[in-house]
């Protein structure tokens, strides 16, 4: 069975000011819309926006106080935030195993690198001096490697 939602959250705040007179640049008042979201098992199926409603911008005012909506916008941000904050510190630690762990492997290459260019070197100078000291191998062993 579908199980529908209905969430009411904040949309826009508008914010007006005085363009004459004595409140040339003064706020002059405030209002918020909000949207309404219907979703059916998670998924959104229908979106308003709603009329836009008056804010008081001092207490006694017709409507909810601007002051108390900007501190539970601001309340949202600083949690937001704070999640924010903790997710990259975790990011940040997961780069820096990754980063460990690619010096690693690129230490490990460095060093086989060096054992492969030892090695040729090795099957050079066993090619071109086969009765050297350091020759372990018989000459038949020799002589089958591919050239160079």
């Amino acid at each position: 069975m579908p199980v529908y939602n209905e969430d009411t959250y904040n949309y826009e705040i508008l914010l007006r000011f005085g363009d004459t007179g004595p409140n040339k640049g003064q706020l002059t008042g405030a209002s918020r819309s909000t949207i309404t979201q219907t979703t059916k098992d998670g998924v959104p199926i229908a979106t308003n926006i709603n009329a836009p409603e008056q804010l008081a911008l001092i207490a006694g005012e017709e409507g909810e106080l601007l002051s108390t909506v900007l501190g539970e916008v601001n309340a949202e941000t600083i949690v937001l935030n704070g999640q924010l904050q903790a997710s990259l510190a975790d990011l940040n630690a997961i780069l820096a195993q990754q980063i460990d762990q690619i010096n690693k492997v690129r230490g490990e290459l460095k060093t086989a690198q060096a054992d492969l260019a030892i090695s040729n070197q090795t099957i050079v100078d066993l090619k071109n001096n086969p009765r050297s000291e350091n020759a372990n191998t018989s000459q038949e062993s020799i002589e089958s490697l591919p050239p160079e």
